[in-house]
């Protein structure tokens, strides 16, 4: 007996969402809006929020005064969190905002004494330490190479109908980039990718990239990928002498850090700065005046900022939603945008490749 496809062993919602999307990608020479959360990375053999935990646990000894800190939030947060209805399991955004809630109790505050778990006196520098080995669990994780084919081949799928394909993520690999080489050294394609930075050993930000389109674009083969990191990427740096990798400028001295925004209880101040509000901007612009269509794949909602520009979005009565996620529901997301509409169409539950195989089968 044959297999049942993945269509027909999706739930009745799914299946009609499918379907409308499908129908809807006849015209996808308009203008979609790609959005790429952490499920579209976990595809490609990365670790969401919740998998980072599990590596946090395996790093931490009982040597560094800063390890014994990080465990005991993790105890903390397991028991509080346990006790919530729906019960669940803390993620590196808890672990963060702990340590940080730390941070600001103690900062400018020398009299003040904390004592937490098995840490008798936590100090601002042991908790600014803990959060940097947390910090950089993440960033060594965004480093890897992808182990799925799945983000070339659903760009591919774009590509068969668009010139231009705009990307937004809150990631932080590289996961559009190795892709885009992927079909470029494929020869299916004439690849630009447009990610911001201008140069080539000493590249600079330059958001005004965005604006232009390659002279010859409007050849046959080529295809141009816009890609918006809108929490910025793992070969990020801020710095006031630029060098060799991806710049962005500053005017402040003697700066030369990474500029990822972390999910932390700042990430809201921090996308205030620079390149990140223009990036906001362009994300806003994208689908207020040109996008028809939003599709999000493998994202809960999870930061007001991007959500506020969806919602808005949705007040166009010709803009239309769809999102690929195996646990949300529609009522979740609408929850999540402060919005009802049927325009929202419900949740495919599919996992990110199933979801490009199922594109794939539809041509």
């Amino acid at each position: 007996m044959a297999t049942p496809s993945v269509t027909r062993q999706l739930d009745s919602d799914s299946a009609r969402a499918l379907g409308e999307l499908r129908e809807h990608t006849r015209n996808r020479s308009e203008q979609w809006a790609i959005f790429l959360g952490a499920g579209a990375s976990a595809a490609l053999g990365f670790p969401t929020m919740l998998g980072l935990v599990d590596r946090l646990r395996t790093c931490l000894t009982r040597e560094a005064a800063s390890d014994v800190l990080i465990a005991s939030v993790l105890d903390a947060l397991q028991q509080r969190l346990s006790q919530m209805r729906p019960p669940r399991a803390p993620n590196i955004e808890d672990i963060l905002g702990e340590l940080y809630q730390l941070l600001e109790l103690l900062t400018g505050k020398p009299l003040v004494t904390i004592s937490y778990g098995d840490v008798r006196s936590v100090t601002p520098e042991l908790a600014s330490e803990a959060a940097r080995k947390v910090k950089q669990l993440c960033e060594e994780y965004c480093q890897g190479l992808p182990k799925s084919t799945a983000l070339a081949d659903f760009l591919r799928y774009w590509m068969t109908a668009n010139r231009i394909v705009s990307v937004f993520t809150t990631n932080w690999d590289r996961n559009v980039e190795y892709a885009c080489d992927d079909i470029l050294a494929a020869d299916e394609y004439d690849v630009r990718l447009c990610d911001g930075f201008k140069g080539q050993r000493i590249r600079i930000f330059d958001s005004t990239l965005f604006a232009e389109t390659p002279g010859d674009a409007s050849r046959r083969e080529t295809r141009v990928v816009k890609l918006y990191k809108l929490h910025g990427s793992v070969d990020w740096n801020v710095r006031s002498q630029p060098r060799e990798g991806s710049n962005i400028r500053s005017t402040f001295a003697d700066i030369d850090e990474g500029v990822m925004i972390f999910p932390t209880p700042r990430k809201h101040g921090e996308i205030l700065g620079p390149p990140y509000l223009e990036l906001h901007r362009l994300f806003a612009d994208c689908l207020a005046s040109s996008s028809r269509y939003m599709l999000a794949i493998g994202t809960s909602f999870p930061d007001e900022h991007i959500n506020t520009v969806v919602a808005n979005a949705l007040r166009d009565d010709r803009f239309n939603l769809f999102v690929v996620d195996p646990s949300l529901t529609k009522s979740d997301i609408e929850a999540k945008l402060r919005f009802q509409t049927p325009r929202i169409h419900h949740a495919i539950h599919l996992p990110f490749g199933s979801f490009v195989d199922e594109l794939k089968k539809g041509g």
